[in-house]
């Protein structure tokens, strides 16, 4: 859970601030989560099957106002959280929250997986 969530926070790093040592650090910990078999993705922890409303809860409780999450340099949204989520393994250049699936698509794929 701790390797994920490292890469959740690198990801909110690169999205909503640009950080590109964050974007490389994020590639670099992929090639080691694989070669020691750290989870990446909510499939990795057993969470493929997630739906849309139960990720937005999870978020909403970890933005709330007491969360670790405030610790951060930036304000970051239950929305923002939720796309950081589901994008720990964009390709490092996909660091804009524009390259991110809407949550309406994120929706849509749910139905169609």
């Amino acid at each position: 859970k701790v390797a994920y969530g490292i890469l959740v926070q690198l990801r909110l790093e690169e999205m909503l601030q640009g950080n590109q040592l964050a974007a490389a650090a994020r590639q670099q910990l992929h090639s080691f989560y694989t070669e020691i078999g750290l989870p990446q993705t909510l499939d990795d922890l057993g969470l493929g099957n997630i739906t849309l409303a139960e990720l937005r809860q999870a978020a909403e409780v970890a933005c709330r106002e007491n969360s670790d999450i405030h610790h951060l340099p930036f304000p970051v949204t239950p929305e923002q959280l939720m796309a950081a989520m589901v994008s720990t393994t964009t390709p490092v250049g996909d660091s804009q929250i524009k390259n991110i699936p809407s949550l309406g698509e994120l929706g849509e794929l749910r139905e169609l997986g």
